[in-house]
């Protein structure tokens, strides 16, 4: 049926180009056909556009090159393929066919069969490329409402278990000389419970808000995130006995608050997974390699085994129990969404009973460009 065939824009200045391809393409696709530069961006930019453009170079008026730019550059029309059919047959031409936004180069006379397969095969990949972008969207779309749904469960449910903490207190103090061993027990059980379920909140809170509360990025100094960092971990720092060396730290494009958030987070960890038998000892740096920075946060701890090197950035992973360190496994994914966020990765080298190394890559800022 014809109304489900794909629509093709054939431009050429001379008519009998046209027909020709029209009867080649005929029954295969719906045509519509320009003379000209200005007509072809109308009927491009008119609803329903061509899912794909055969285009000529050599036209009067406005050439093919320049048509082509000017579809790249309106929203409208700039995801339309353009395939370009000339008799210039010379390098230059077909890599300034490329250069403005074509996929193909098809050099006439051509061959009948040819200019069918290219057609075909860059509309398949057009179909794709669509499917491609609804699929990204609905994981965007889906994403969000996951984000959404995790901080307003999050919030909703901290008032609940206020009460909950408010009245096993009111107990305690109202109740507490008649109430016996095994009942004291239980409700310190209930207590701890509550207070681990409030810091599970809190850290979720957290972790979903590096999505849906953050701020616009913009040039920070890693330098003065570090020290706000270290300044929130004073008390750790002073109790732990720890050193912690800062060396030259770059501005880049970021959130400050969110990278103020990762120092904090790993600094905070190197302070936590201490070895027992001497001070934690830890140093922050930065390298700079073809177009990234790359941070390191390097201590003497615990180290980590090699086969929990990925999974220690999944949400709520733990690898200790609770009463040998504190803590809930939220602080290292949210230190991989506050990098991913921000167009870098994270890792960690580490050696179990030596230290560890995490690392994490930040985009160079680059200088802002001078008029002339």
């Amino acid at each position: 049926m014809t109304d489900d065939l794909k629509t093709i824009l054939v431009v050429d200045d001379t008519p009998e180009n046209i027909t020709l391809l029209s009867n080649l393409l005929k029954g295969l696709y719906r045509i519509k056909a320009a003379l000209n530069g200005p007509k072809a961006l109308e009927i491009a930019s008119s609803h329903p556009t061509p899912e794909l453009i055969l285009l000529d170079i050599m036209m009067p008026e406005m050439d093919g090159f320049e048509v082509c730019r000017r579809l790249k550059a309106d929203d409208a029309t700039k995801d339309i393929p353009v395939i370009f059919l000339s008799a210039k047959s010379e390098t230059e031409s077909k890599v300034e066919a490329f250069d403005v936004g074509g996929v193909d180069y098809i050099t006439k006379p051509f061959e009948q069969r040819e200019v069918l397969a290219r057609i075909e095969t860059h509309l398949r990949l057009r179909c794709l490329q669509i499917k491609l972008q609804e699929q990204a969207c609905q994981l965007e779309r889906s994403n969000q409402d996951l984000e959404q749904f995790a901080y307003a469960i999050s919030h909703d449910l901290q008032e609940p278990l206020r009460m909950v903490n408010s009245y096993l207190k009111l107990l305690e103090n109202r109740f507490g000389e008649n109430i016996d061993m095994t009942a004291k027990e239980f409700m310190d059980f209930a207590v701890d419970g509550s207070a681990r379920m409030q810091s599970m909140i809190k850290d979720l809170l957290e972790y979903s808000r590096v999505g849906t509360r953050a701020a616009e990025l913009e040039p920070t100094d890693a330098e003065e995130a570090c020290e706000t960092a270290l300044a929130n971990l004073h008390v750790a720092i002073a109790d732990s006995g720890a050193e912690v060396e800062t060396g030259a730290l770059p501005v880049v494009e970021a959130d400050p608050s969110q990278l103020a958030r990762l120092f904090q987070n790993l600094v905070g960890n190197a302070i936590k997974y201490r070895d027992a038998n001497r001070a934690p000892r830890v140093r922050v740096s930065a390298e700079e390699d073809e177009g990234t920075w790359t941070f390191s946060i390097e201590d003497n701890g615990i180290g980590i085994e090699p086969e929990y090197s990925e999974r220690i950035f999944a949400i709520f992973q733990r690898l200790h129990q609770r009463d040998e360190y504190s803590g809930t496994g939220v602080g290292l994914a949210v230190c991989k969404r506050i990098v991913e966020r921000h167009g870098g990765r994270i890792w960690v080298d580490s050696t179990p009973g030596e230290g560890s190394i995490f690392r994490f890559t930040l985009p160079v800022v680059l200088p802002a460009e001078t008029s002339a």
